[in-house]
């Protein structure tokens, strides 16, 4: 069977991190279905009318991927706890189809459906619409399985009148709603990292301590000019960390150094050049015994990754640089080895949109330096480097060009010139 979307949700949901994990959750959430040409006939919502939700139909169409695993970890379990997909709602299935149910809040002149409760990123595609039949479709004796074991608590919101200031009303209360469903990746509870969401045209960053979510900025998402964009790799592109830590680990170990090295300490390591890297992992460790470790370090994060055939990148990564190099040129600095920043546009499927590249292995030049590089031999006037920590922001402010915060990445910066939450809005951030 061959299916096509019938149509395409219009929501204020950017990217999916920030999304409510179910329909219904922010019920202020607005969507317009706009129907396919071929669909767009009066006849075919006749009657919708009457009907108060609708089911729909969708493609998890940021959640494709070769294969699929017969269990999951769903948010709701810690993100620790696995259970069968086909006992939970998760995206990642055999086949990537969403199912939820909406509120019907009127059709308009051009056919378009408004409806509200919606868990859907803009531009989902629609495969169906089914009205909502309460004497089939409602089970108040149902049990919810695992949701039913562990509940939900709702975040308090804080959002400081200041920030509040100038925003419409309405979205700000779904601003709030949003917020209160927790958005936070479940298994990461980190009360100093700030945290970000776009809704409505907004960023929203904020932290969250003991239950209590405290907005910290509001910013309208403005337009960046560049006429280049440079991007780091790590924590930016992708996130390699638990796959280089089980390599590492074992490169520790051939060489008699028994300890297991962990995701969330490469977080904290990646992007700094690797003689700096190497010096923090193994600090009390005999400079040439380092050097010995650290070469086998490598070969094993290679193999590891070059085996690898799982997708590691962050959702949207391979056509948003498709997308954006139709426009300006795409340029990879990072201060990874030689060879990896090769590996990841091999793994990624990104050579040919890639204009120029630079690395600290191949030039061992630090961060800054290379960014220089590369604008010169591009002789670019105005790019912008696109990184995921405080570390990025220093080298694109010390080469003397504008940084972007990848707040979805491993770290903080306190001076970025933008902020985005999903690597799919660079699309739309640079003009």
């Amino acid at each position: 069977m061959n299916i096509e979307p019938i149509a395409y949700i219009h929501t204020g949901f950017p990217e999916k991190f920030g999304i409510p994990r179910q329909s219904g959750l922010v019920a202020g959430a607005m969507g317009r279905i706009v129907f396919e040409p071929q669909y767009r006939h009066p006849d075919a919502v006749r009657g919708l009318e009457e009907y108060s939700h609708l089911w729909l139909i969708w493609d998890f169409s940021e959640n494709h991927r070769s294969g699929w695993n017969a269990t999951v970890a769903p948010p709701r379990l810690g993100g620790k706890e696995r259970v069968g997909v086909f006992a939970s709602r998760s995206p990642f299935r055999p086949n990537p189809l969403g199912l939820s149910c909406v509120k019907l809040e009127g059709i308009e002149e051009d056919g378009s459906v408004m409806v509200s409760g919606v868990d859907m990123m803009d531009g989902t595609p629609i495969y169906d619409i089914k009205p909502y039949l309460p004497y089939a479709d409602a089970h108040p004796d149902a049990k919810g399985g695992f949701t039913d074991r562990v509940g939900f608590t709702q975040l308090k919101v804080e959002i400081p009148a200041g920030l509040a200031e100038g925003i419409d009303e309405k979205l700000l209360a779904d601003i709030r709603d949003i917020l209160s469903q927790d958005p936070r990746t479940r298994h990461i509870h980190d009360e100093e990292r700030i945290w970000g969401i776009s809704y409505g045209g907004l960023n929203i960053r904020f932290t969250v301590k003991d239950d209590i979510l405290e907005a910290k900025e509001i910013q309208t998402l403005k337009k960046i000019k560049a006429d280049a964009v440079l991007l780091d790799v790590d924590g930016t592109l992708w996130d390699s960390t638990p796959l280089v830590a089980r390599a590492w680990t074992r490169a520790l170990k051939e060489n008699g150094l028994d300890r297991e090295v962990i995701p969330d300490e490469l977080k904290k390591l990646f992007g700094k050049p690797m003689d700096v890297i190497a010096k923090e992992l193994l600090p009390d460790t005999d400079q040439k015994v380092r050097d010995a470790v650290m070469e086998k370090c490598m070969i094993y994060e290679e193999q590891t990754l070059e085996e690898n055939e799982e997708d590691i990148s962050y959702s949207g990564v391979r056509d948003t640089i498709r997308e954006l190099s139709k426009k300006l040129p795409v340029c990879i600095v990072s201060n990874c080895q030689s060879g990896y920043i090769e590996l990841v546009m091999s793994k990624l499927h990104i050579e040919e949109y890639i204009s120029d590249k630079e690395c600290y292995g191949d030039t061992g030049l630090y961060k800054a330096e290379n960014i220089k590089l590369v604008a010169e031999r591009g002789h670019f006037k105005a790019p912008v480097y696109v990184g995921d920590i405080q570390g990025d922001q220093d080298a694109a402010h010390e080469a003397g060009i504008s940084f972007i915060h990848a707040a979805y990445g491993f770290g903080g910066a306190d001076a970025p010139e933008a902020v985005i939450n999903a690597f799919t809005e660079l699309k739309e951030l640079l003009e």
